[in-house]
């Protein structure tokens, strides 16, 4: 009945391919773990996906599985929905440590993917906050100390919250690096390289590019 409900959706397309594959390897070991896959897919019907793009469809399983993805696409392709599930699937709920960081060039953007992160984790009960330039460091390390999942920000920022120790990389497992040809280019790569050999190297890695 499930199925032929929603044989069109986004839930054929994507997740329950990652699901299927999962079972057959034994990637879920708990009745929660499934639980957690009908939740999203629940979230991602009520907030209209229908048909994963072509991005999507190659995106998202690879990531899952744990494999360094670099991808590029135009911009409405369906980057940060891609990342963003890949993401919400891995998490270890019970554990209110970050484990995934991502970074974006921009303050805006940082903030668009932190709402659709939000959205899309709605039922899961995900716990995400942005570290951008220009807002409250003690509010970033309050909210911090308090716990979240993801941390979504701009090199700046999250950097410093690194220095500070309010943001600590020890339970981070994803590292999504999102319009990575932009960041490079505003001058942050000492930063990103600083982060991914120093604090991240045996984080899964994904890279998106807008342009070659």
């Amino acid at each position: 009945m499930f199925f032929s409900l929603y044989k069109n959706s986004f839930l054929c397309g994507v997740i329950l391919s990652f699901a299927l594959h999962a079972a057959k390897s034994c990637s879920f070991h708990t009745l929660q773990q499934y639980s957690l896959v009908i939740l999203q897919i629940q979230t991602l019907l009520f907030v209209g996906f229908e048909k994963p793009s072509a991005i999507q469809q190659r995106g998202i399983v690879p990531f899952c599985k744990g494999l360094d993805v670099i991808q590029q696409a135009q911009s409405g392709t369906g980057k940060t929905a891609t990342f963003c599930s890949g993401i919400l699937q891995q998490l270890d709920y019970g554990l209110v440590e970050c484990q995934a960081l991502v970074l974006a060039p921009t303050r805006e953007l940082a903030q668009q993917i932190e709402k659709v992160m939000r959205a899309l984790g709605d039922y899961l009960g995900v716990k995400v906050h942005a570290c951008v330039g220009g807002t409250s460091v003690r509010e970033d390390q309050r909210i911090l100390a308090s716990g979240v999942h993801v941390v979504v920000g701009t090199p700046g920022r999250v950097f410093d919250m690194l220095r500070r120790q309010s943001l600590r990389p020890d339970n981070i497992k994803m590292f999504v690096l999102d319009e990575a040809d932009e960041m490079l280019s505003r001058g942050f790569k000492d930063q990103v390289y600083f982060l991914r050999h120093n604090c991240l190297e045996l984080c899964t890695l994904l890279l998106l590019c807008v342009r070659v």
